[in-house]
């Protein structure tokens, strides 16, 4: 997470009724819906003209915010009601190809129009199941994931030497 003045106020300075707030968002062309869920905060919340709902979730980030690979791991307490309803919905329609999108915000209880940090765009890759509900993983789309084949040399390309 970036150091601002903002959240170095919050951490350090903000009263203890001041919260931060997880906000998920899960979407796919074959959901029947955009879930909008929020783990900490039992009343719900509105943000960007959405209503986000209570769900009960843990979400873990797996590395650093500040790294490329970040990753969540979100565990939702859907006791199976939710995530394999919508998993059929995407084998039954034509988008099998198509991840989940998961977008992540972390907000201050005071100021629900600013997130302090916001993940856009995260791909849910794997679901799994179990009798207390769904855990997927989500990630960022693979960066920098295909190989070209060619070894850089200074034999073959001897104006790299200046970066080395």
């Amino acid at each position: 997470m970036p150091i601002t003045q903002d959240n170095i106020n919050f951490f350090l300075n903000a009263p203890a009724a001041l919260v931060q707030l997880e906000l998920l968002e899960l979407s796919h062309s074959a959901f029947s819906k955009t879930y909008r869920i929020v783990s900490n905060a039992s009343e719900g919340v509105e943000f960007q003209a959405h209503a986000y709902t209570y769900y009960p979730c843990q979400v873990k980030p797996a590395f650093d915010f500040d790294n490329l690979e970040f990753k969540l791991d979100v565990q939702l307490g859907d006791l199976g009601e939710i995530i394999p309803k919508e998993l059929q919905n995407i084998q039954i329609s034509e988008t099998q190809h198509e991840p989940v999108n998961v977008n992540y915000f972390i907000l201050r209880s005071d100021n629900l129009i600013t997130p302090m940090q916001s993940f856009l765009n995260l791909e849910a890759a794997v679901f799994t199941f179990t009798a207390e509900g769904s855990s997927f993983t989500a990630q960022a789309h693979g960066l920098n994931t295909y190989q070209t084949g060619e070894t850089y040399n200074l034999k073959d390309y001897p104006y790299l030497k200046g970066f080395l």
